[in-house]
């Protein structure tokens, strides 16, 4: 087969695992099995289709010290009062090093510059993990996320801006997530959100996913190149402030 020829047949594979995702949601949803606090978050940000142009900027909840604003610059993008969400924070802004789920990926390079109102907004020689305050880290995935929020994904997106914070979380091919951050199990971003597709019932409270054909339209995530279509949270870039970030949980 032309390499020319590979894209299409991509698109078709992952359009067909974001509606088997999106599907296995609403079948929880119909048979009571989500948890309250999933269920009101899902129910809000139901609204899967084309992700939208992106924003740089508005709905920072700060300034504040970067210990208790949880993001490096000072300034969150999500979860915005750090009174009700003291130890979760979802922080807009870019990284250049890849991915998000190995060791590398989750420690800081650039000095904790990065972020959209950071000096690094661009995201050079940082890694994610550089969106984050001392004193916090990359959210390890779903168990992660579920500790330290106690509403789940419910308040970590304004409805009037689209975002994706993403946590160091994969997934299988078949897109069930695995219990912690794995190299080896990478299968699209995933996240709070309220922009792309529903997320597997496997990665509660996780919400949404960026998937390889999803993240081509954004602009600014990078999700590889097309040989590595199931590999979008090994490999994961971003070059600018629009549409999100990470999420950021503290070490306490």
């Amino acid at each position: 087969m032309r390499p020319g020829h590979l894209a299409p047949i991509v698109i078709v594979l992952l359009a067909g695992c974001g509606q088997r995702a999106a599907q296995s949601v609403r079948d929880a949803r119909a048979e009571g099995d989500l948890p309250a606090d999933s269920q009101t978050a899902l129910d809000a940000n139901d609204d899967t289709g084309p992700v939208p142009p992106g924003d740089a900027g508005g709905f920072d909840a700060g300034p504040l010290p970067p210990d208790i604003a949880g993001c490096a610059d000072g300034t969150r993008e999500g979860f915005a009062d750090a009174g009700r969400w003291p130890r979760i924070a979802a922080c807009s802004g870019a990284w250049s090093l890849p991915g998000l789920l190995d060791d590398d990926a989750r420690t800081p390079h650039c000095d904790r510059a990065a972020g959209n109102d950071g000096t690094v907004p661009g995201g050079e020689d940082c890694s994610a993990a550089d969106l984050c305050s001392a004193g916090w880290h990359l959210c390890a995935g779903a168990d992660d996320v579920r500790t330290h929020s106690p509403t789940g994904c419910l308040g970590a997106t304004p409805a009037e801006t689209p975002r994706f914070f993403a946590a160091a979380q994969g997934a299988s091919a078949a897109g069930t997530c695995s219990p912690v951050p794995d190299p080896a199990s990478a299968n699209n971003l995933h996240g709070c959100a309220n922009i792309g597709d529903l997320d597997d019932i496997s990665c509660v409270p996780l919400e949404r996913i960026l998937s390889f054909a999803t993240c081509a339209t954004t602009g600014v995530w990078h999700c590889g190149g097309s040989d590595e279509w199931l590999r979008e949270a090994a490999v994961v870039t971003k070059d600018g402030p629009a549409l999100g970030g990470v999420l950021c949980c503290s070490n306490d």
